[in-house]
Order: structure tokens, then C-alpha cells, then sequence
């Protein structure tokens, strides 16, 4: 067993020692539960009586059961040293019972035969190549006409064909770790291992998987590190004492009621890193973003309580560990802080990732299109200020779930303007988004001009009057994004981006885009409501490219002259094939 190192904190593997495993005949079942008073085995193979388990030295609690097979459900009941008695689930569980029922359910995820070998094998992390990425919540994309969720394998039918058709290259999954609450999004896990049950089996993931790969379709997984749901058949006082939580009571709480992980216990800190490698050994993941990664950085998530340093050595040793192992992952951070080296290797003082979300630019540029025009030329500093830190890290330009659900409107419906003039910012943010430096991330739906704030339970605005024409220009933009070297290839190099205007009162921005081996584009934004027009310099077969609202070159024999109408763009080029 690898219980030393699983109690020192130093596993990567601890999936493969407790829960549960075939043997020979039936399985065996293993729970670490130390300060249990007795535990027993109850399951669909006892018709739910107890089986008495025997403790080790380590504190595992195990027995072998001969008629157990896969697909049957289990609990283990645990009796603390005060008395009180808990059918808990097993935390190391690879599938769960669907809500509300809770039990855990025998599962081998080896047994599963991939497809997707050429995939794998030319996998990176794209530093310099398009990152065009749909952030989806599995439950809320598309339902059966009787509201039921569609499957797994259904999704792969619907969602495939049409990412591709949007011209984007990953997805990202709202986290599919098993959770009880469906209006927690995921974000309150219950099984670290577990696939939820809502849409299938854990096989049903992984076809669905296979299939984005199979269609050139990268993976990236929703990871929640830093808390756990609360309620009792989970991880919350596990075997009477605190296995996954702080022994100090004001410790141990989020602000979104749940329970913190305490990175300062060694097997805490190998069950989190065993889990994030068992998802990327057994499902084949292409990338983790992990939720909340400033809310580790600091104590309780603030700046002025000083730096949390067991959480910031857990995601030090992890991306460390996960970076050598599996050097074609990407990792990425979901953080709002001013924390330096975040996206720096660790050997060079970094936390380590690969990536981070930069909400800095999603944050000034929304709060800058919700202002009146007339009050836009004193905040141009809301536009260029993204450049004045964007080579200090690897960013990813966000435009998630977190900013349209919880009370914040729609996109559409965060600007200023009456409807055809918020419309037409929706597009002018769509250029910015994609000519601007960083990788790209959109939730879905952001391609709908829908003037309804996304939730849960309904599915996105399929029948809106003006989809298939925002729908076609977000496409023209992914097209243009990816026909580009320019728009990515040299992101994180400044000798690569030039403003050409800014800070002007006429609330026009122009930047030049550049790659290593020629190509060049030219990027013009008017957030205005007036007409404006600017000389630039164009090579004699640049062109405009795409443009949303009224956009023109006009030409002298030594000067171009670019106009353009009220809150429009274009993106000016050669055509690149």
C-alpha cells in the first residue's frame, strides 16, 4: 500500500490504495477513517446490512467482498467515539448514485478502451498557437423537450458539431465532479473522483471526451481545490474528526457555506493531488482551471490577512509535479489577485501555472461599455490599461458564467444604449475580445445577443430573433482568430503589440498586431456614438477584414483615410491563407 506517502502528503496515486478495486473475485474496499470507532461495509451486494470492517495501524479500515460487482451501490457506515452513527459515501468513489440519493457505486475506470491516440500525442499547451475556448455548463446548453437533461453521449451529438461550427478549439466544462445541489453549478463537490451522474455514466463522459478529441476538440476541466459541499454524507467531519477540514472552528468555513480544505494536513493535500492526476490519467483531460486560486493565495481570500503558505505549497508541489509528468496539460488559474509569478515555473519562484484569467481586462472593459458615451473620453484608461501589465503573466481573456448569471444581467444587457446600439457594442466587444492579446474563453451562449441572464435551469436562447446574425459574426471573428499568426502566434511578446491611438476624445482605439513571420493586422474601435475618421498607414493590398457597423478605406496615393460609423470596429489585413 501506498499509505506512507499518502500520509505524507506526497502521493500523486492515492486513488490506486482506498476506495474500491477489484480483486480476484468481488472487490475490496478501503476507507482512511483513523479516529472511527468501528466502520462497516452496507451495499446492494448485503442487501444493505453491515459488513464489519478491520482496521490497520494506518487508520484504514478494509474488507473483501466476494459477490460485489460493478455498477452496485455502497456506503460506509462509520461510528464515531462519541456513539453517533453516519452512512457516509467513499470519498475516493469513481461513480455516485444520482441525486438526491448519495451512495457511492462500484466502478473501474481502467477497464474503459480509448480512441484517441492521435489526439494525445500531439497535444500542447499552445503558448504560441489559437486558444479559442467555450466554457459550458453541461446541464443548461441544450435539454430533452421535457426538460430532462440530454446524456452524456447526447451532448456529444449536439455540442461537437456545433463548437466546430463556431470555429472554437476547446472546451472548457463547468466542473462535472459529483455535487447534490444542481444550482451550485458543480462548485460545491461532493465525489473528487466521481463523474456526475446527471448525464450518464463515467463512460458516457469519457465517449464524450474521445469524441471532442477525435474532432480536433481539446478538453479543459473545471477543478474546485480550495472548499467541499457540507452536508454530512460527504467529506464534512468524516469519521467524528476533521480529516478534510481545519481543527480550529473559524477555519473551516466559506462565504458560500461550504467547507475549507486545510492544505496544512498532509493527506488533504495528497487526496487533492491524486485527484487532479486521476482525472488527467483516467479521462484523458487537456487542461485544468481551478477555481478560486486567490482565495488560496491569501488567508480567507484577503490581501491584508497575509498569504495562506500551505495552500500556495499545494498548488507549488501540484503544478510542479503535474507539469513534469504530464508536460502537455495546461494549467490554468482562475485569479483576480495582484499576486505576482503566477503563470512563472516554480523552479523560478512562480506558482506554476501555465495560464491565467485575465479579469482585470473582462472587468474595465465591461465597466467602460456600461458608461454613458459622453463620459467615455475621460476613461480611455479603462481600454488601454490591460497592455500596461499584460507581459507580466500568460493570459486568457475571459468572458464567463460568473458575468452574466447572480443578479449581473446578460452581456447585451450590461452596456449602455437602447437595443440596436447594445447590439452593435456586443460586436464591438467580440473584436476586441478576439484581436486582442491573450487566449480566448467565451461561456456559452455569448454568441446569442440574449437579453436574459443565463441560469441553470433554462437552456440557452435557441429561438432569438438575432442569433444567427451575432452567431455568423462570431464566427467570421473565430476564422479570423485562427487564419492569423499575428492575432496569436507572439501573445506574450510586446515587441509584437503597438497602439497606434489612444487616449484621444474621440473614443477610438487602434492597435497593430503583429507575428514573427509577417503577418500584421490592424484592429480600429470606435466606442463612440459619432462618426469618426482617422489617417493610418496601410500596405497597398491591406483590406478590411471583417468589421461590425459602418466601417471604410478610403485612399490617396500616399495616405489611407479609415472611417467608420458610430460604435463600430474593423479588423484590417491581408488575407491570409
Amino acid at each position: 500500500m501506498d499509505m506512507k506517502n499518502i500520509l505524507s502528503g506526497l502521493s500523486f496515486s492515492a486513488y490506486e490504495t482506498l476506495g474500491v478495486h477489484p480483486e480476484k473475485k468481488g472487490n475490496g474496499f478501503s476507507v482512511f477513517a483513523p479516529e472511527a470507532k468501528s466502520v462497516s461495509l452496507i451495499g446492494e451486494f448485503s442487501e444493505w446490512k453491515e459488513i464489519p470492517m478491520k482496521k490497520d495501524d494506518n487508520g484504514v479500515w478494509s474488507v473483501s467482498v466476494k459477490n460485489s460487482e460493478a455498477g452496485q451501490m455502497y456506503k460506509f457506515r462509520i461510528t464515531t467515539k462519541e456513539g453517533k452513527t453516519y452512512d457516509r459515501m467513499d470519498p475516493f468513489a469513481f461513480f455516485s448514485e444520482k441525486r438526491p440519493g448519495n451512495a457511492s457505486v462500484i466502478y473501474n475506470p481502467s477497464e474503459y478502451k480509448w480512441n484517441d491516440s492521435e489526439w494525445i500525442s500531439s497535444r500542447k499547451k499552445d503558448f504560441s498557437e489559437n486558444i479559442n475556448i467555450y466554457e459550458v455548463h453541461l446541464g443548461s446548453f441544450m435539454k430533452k423537450d421535457d426538460g430532462e437533461f440530454l446524456s452524456y453521449d447526447e451532448l456529444a451529438e449536439k455540442l461537437i458539431p456545433y463548437v466546430k461550427s463556431l470555429g472554437m478549439n476547446y472546451v472548457e466544462f463547468l466542473p462535472f465532479t459529483e455535487h447534490p445541489l444542481d444550482a451550485s453549478w458543480g462548485y460545491q463537490v461532493s465525489g473528487y473522483y466521481s463523474a456526475t451522474s446527471r448525464y450518464g455514466d463515467p463512460d458516457g463522459l469519457k465517449r464524450l471526451i474521445e469524441k471532442c478529441h477525435q474532432n480536433n476538440i481539446g478538453v479543459i476541466m473545471d477543478f474546485v481545490p480550495l472548499h467541499f459541499v457540507s452536508d454530512y454524507f460527504s467529506l464534512n467531519c468524516y469519521d467524528g474528526s476533521h480529516i478534510f477540514e481545519s481543527d480550529i472552528e473559524n477555519e473551516r468555513h466559506s462565504r458560500w457555506g461550504t467547507t475549507l480544505f486545510d492544505f496544512s494536513k498532509p493527506f488533504v493535500i495528497s487526496f487533492l493531488h491524486s485527484a487532479v492526476a486521476f482525472w488527467i490519467e483516467n479521462y484523458h483531460i487537456d487542461g485544468i482551471r481551478f477555481d478560486a486560486v486567490s482565495e488560496m493565495i491569501y488567508r480567507h481570500g484577503s490581501g491584508d490577512e497575509g498569504l495562506n503558505e500551505p495552500a500556495i505549497w499545494f498548488m507549488k508541489t501540484l503544478n510542479f509535479y503535474i507539469s513534469k509528468k504530464y508536460e502537455d496539460v495546461m494549467l490554468i488559474a482562475e485569479d483576480s489577485s495582484i499576486f505576482g509569478k503566477v503563470t512563472a515555473p516554480v523552479e523560478y519562484g512562480g506558482l506554476g501555472f501555465d495560464y491565467k484569467w485575465d479579469l482585470g481586462w473582462m472587468n474595465n472593459t465591461l465597466y467602460y461599455l456600461s458608461l454613458p458615451f459622453e463620459k467615455r473620453e475621460y476613461k480611455a484608461y479603462s481600454i488601454y490599461h490591460s497592455m500596461d501589465y499584460f507581459y507580466n503573466e500568460n493570459y486568457i481573456l475571459p468572458l464567463s458564467h460568473d458575468e452574466v448569471s447572480h443578479g449581473k444581467k446578460s452581456l447585451i444587457n450590461k452596456f449602455y444604449g437602447d437595443f440596436e446600439e447594445r447590439f452593435l457594442q456586443l460586436k464591438l466587444l467580440l473584436t476586441y475580445a478576439f484581436t486582442h492579446p491573450g487566449k480566448k474563453l467565451f461561456f456559452m451562449g455569448t454568441e446569442i445577443p440574449s437579453e436574459k441572464e443565463w441560469n441553470e435551469y433554462d437552456v440557452l436562447e435557441w429561438e432569438n430573433g438575432r442569433r444567427e446574425e451575432l452567431t455568423e459574426f462570431f464566427s467570421g471573428l473565430s476564422s479570423l482568430y485562427s487564419s492569423h499568426p499575428s492575432l496569436y502566434k507572439n501573445d506574450f511578446d510586446g515587441r509584437f503589440f503597438r497602439w497606434t491611438e489612444k487616449e484621444n476624445d474621440e473614443c477610438l482605439f487602434i492597435f497593430e498586431r503583429l507575428s514573427d513571420d509577417g503577418d500584421k493586422v490592424i484592429t480600429a474601435l470606435n466606442f463612440s456614438d459619432e462618426k469618426v475618421s482617422k489617417k493610418i498607414l496601410l500596405s497597398p493590398d491591406d483590406e478590411i477584414l471583417i468589421s461590425s457597423g459602418k466601417a471604410e478605406i478610403t485612399r490617396t496615393k500616399t495616405m489611407a483615410t479609415l472611417k467608420l460609423g458610430k460604435i463600430s470596429s474593423a479588423v484590417i489585413g491581408k488575407k491570409y491563407n
